[in-house]
């Protein structure tokens, strides 16, 4: 699985090769710093949102948790999604729910549904970003594709295991609706500061192709880097941004920038999740016990 970040990594390093370096660096000398500054620290109220919905799926437990706990533990998992290739590194929480009493089958129940939560509103806006950007009959053609392609897959060819999680993670979500509700009020908040800080780092970088554009390109693009190829979305974003954007007046040098202003914001947002999991292990109270 590590050597699979390399194709993300040599895509790259190929872009890079390929474009006018003085017009990238000029790029992002040109950087409203003001305007970037505040767009990075949107980004914390994404993890906000996040933890929030965590420590709510967490409390479905039975579990004695604290705040600070689950923004701990969240900001882990957002250090490990990073130098990982499709976020595989979030089931690093597994390991220290276990550690408060959660059994290894429902932390990966939890993180499965926190992970759902995020695909099924991008998924979502994903197909509607079609719509916006190449038309109705692309949106329905690829829709339909979809469709088939999840229903062939879930009904034929999932291997029993993987049927067998789907199975007992879609009942849990039955049984604790009201946390469900919750979870996806939160994701779509969360969701909400996501394209602000996308869209006002690209503001920060003179790209003033409309909002509801950029919000489309930006799904497409954050879809694109769940593919296991690349740390962090590196390279694959780059490829998105220069190919979404190109209709719309974007130089491929700008969009380059873009987006590794975009790396860059979230590397040093994943710093304290860093910190955290040097030195601050997660201490669970001696009667913290697994009830649910």
């Amino acid at each position: 699985m590590p050597y699979l970040q390399l194709i993300g990594v040599g895509i790259f390093f190929w872009i890079i090769a390929r474009i006018e370096h003085t017009e990238l660096l000029a790029a992002l000398h040109s950087v409203r710093m003001p305007v970037f500054l505040s767009a990075f620290f949107l980004q914390f109220g994404i993890y906000i949102c996040k933890t929030l919905r965590w420590h709510i799926l967490v409390s479905q437990t039975g579990t004695k948790t604290s705040l600070r706990q689950s923004w701990v533990l969240y900001n882990i998992g957002i250090f490990l999604s990073i130098i990982t290739p499709a976020k595989i590194g979030e089931f690093g929480k597994v390991a220290y729910l276990q550690s408060a009493g959660v059994s290894p089958a429902k932390g990966i129940i939890l993180v499965l549904i926190d992970r759902m939560a995020d695909i099924i509103v991008i998924a979502l806006l994903f197909l509607i970003s079609i719509m916006i950007l190449f038309g109705y009959v692309w949106h329905m053609l690829f829709t339909s594709t979809l469709l088939g392609m999840l229903c062939l897959v879930l009904c034929l060819h999932a291997p029993p295991r993987v049927r067998k999680i789907l199975q007992v993670t879609m009942r849990y979500i039955q049984q604790h609706r009201d946390m469900s509700t919750f979870a996806l009020l939160f994701t779509i908040g969360g969701w909400g500061f996501y394209f602000a800080w996308a869209v006002l780092t690209a503001r920060s970088i003179g790209i003033d192709v409309s909002a509801l554009t950029l919000t489309a390109v930006f799904t497409m693009t954050g879809m694109l880097t769940l593919l296991p190829i690349a740390p962090a979305g590196l390279g694959t974003r780059d490829a998105a941004l220069i190919t979404l954007l190109a209709p719309y007046g974007t130089e491929p040098t700008q969009a380059v920038a873009l987006a590794l202003l975009m790396f860059a914001s979230q590397a040093f947002s994943g710093i304290p999740g860093l910190i955290y999991w040097l030195t601050s292990p997660i201490k669970t109270p001696a009667n913290s016990t697994q009830k649910g």
